[in-house]
C-alpha cells in the first residue's frame, strides 16, 4: 500500500468512478499521506476544458489529515512532446504528469520515445506517466533522460494489474529501465491510476512482479516521503 499516491482520477476526469471527497476520505482510511488528483487534460473527452482548471487553487491543502495535491494527466500529442495545455495554465497546478494516450502511432519506438523525452525537457513536467505501455518506446533512452532531466517515470500498477495484456514483452521493457535508474541511483515511482475509491494506493499488480524486474525499495520514491516532498517541493 503506498503511503503517497499522485496519479488518482475523480469523476471530473470524465471517466473516473469517485469524487475527490471519497477519494480523500479512503485515502486517510488507507494511510495515505499525500494524495495527488491528477485530472485528465483538457484535450480528453468528458475531462476540464482549458480556463476551468482555476479552481484546483479552491481545494483545502489537507482533508481528513491527507496532504492533497491537485494535477493533471496531460496528453503528450507529438514527437515534439508538446503537451495539451496552455502554458498559462501551468500555474494552477501543484505538479505536472504527462503521458501518451493516442495520437501518436503504437508500434513508432523513435517517435514514441522522441515525444516522451522531448516532454521531459518542460520543466513544469515531474512526472512521466505509464512510460511503459501499448506504446512502444526505448526503454533505456527513455530512462537515460529521467536521469538526465530529473523527472521520475512511473510504474503504473493499473497497467500491470488491469491493462497487463495491452502492452507487448512489458516485463523485460520495465527491467531495462530499472536497470537504467538503478546504475545512476535515480528513483522512480509507483502509482496506483486509481479510477475509483476502492483501487487508491494500490501497488500490489507491480509488487508481483518485482523480482522480474529487478526493483528494489530503496528506487521507489513513495516510500521516502522527505525526499518526494523536496522533489515536488511541497510546503505544507
Amino acid at each position: 500500500m503506498l503511503k503517497a499516491d499522485l496519479h488518482t482520477h475523480t469523476v471530473n476526469s470524465g471517466d473516473g468512478l469517485s469524487t475527490l471527497l471519497e477519494m480523500a476520505k479512503e485515502a486517510s482510511k488507507r494511510g495515505v499521506e499525500i494524495l495527488g488528483i491528477t485530472t485528465h487534460g483538457p484535450s480528453t473527452p468528458g475531462s476540464y476544458p482549458e480556463g476551468a482548471y482555476c479552481v484546483f487553487k479552491r481545494v483545502p491543502k489537507v482533508l481528513f489529515g491527507v496532504r492533497i495535491l491537485m494535477s493533471a494527466e496531460l496528453n503528450i500529442i507529438d514527437e515534439k512532446g508538446t503537451l495539451d495545455m496552455d502554458e498559462e495554465n501551468f500555474k494552477y497546478l501543484d505538479y505536472g504528469l504527462a503521458g501518451i494516450h493516442y495520437g501518436m502511432e503504437k508500434e513508432n519506438i523513435n517517435k514514441n520515445t522522441s515525444a516522451i523525452v522531448n516532454a521531459m525537457k518542460n520543466p513544469y513536467i515531474h512526472i512521466i506517466s505509464h512510460p511503459i505501455s501499448n506504446f512502444l518506446v526505448d526503454s533505456v533512452k527513455i530512462a537515460e533522460a529521467a536521469v538526465r532531466y530529473n523527472k521520475l517515470l512511473e510504474l503504473n500498477n493499473s497497467k500491470f494489474g488491469y491493462h497487463f495484456d495491452l502492452a507487448p514483452d512489458m516485463l523485460e521493457r520495465t527491467k531495462k529501465m530499472v536497470e537504467v535508474i538503478k546504475k545512476h541511483k535515480h528513483m522512480i515511482i509507483i502509482n496506483s491510476d486509481a479510477h475509483i475509491a476502492t483501487d487508491l494506493a494500490e501497488d500490489m499488480a507491480v509488487m508481483r512482479y518485482k523480482k522480474e524486474i529487478n526493483l528494489s525499495y530503496d528506487l521507489i520514491i513513495n516510500n521516502n516521503l522527505g525526499k518526494l516532498r523536496r522533489f515536488l517541493k511541497i510546503v505544507d
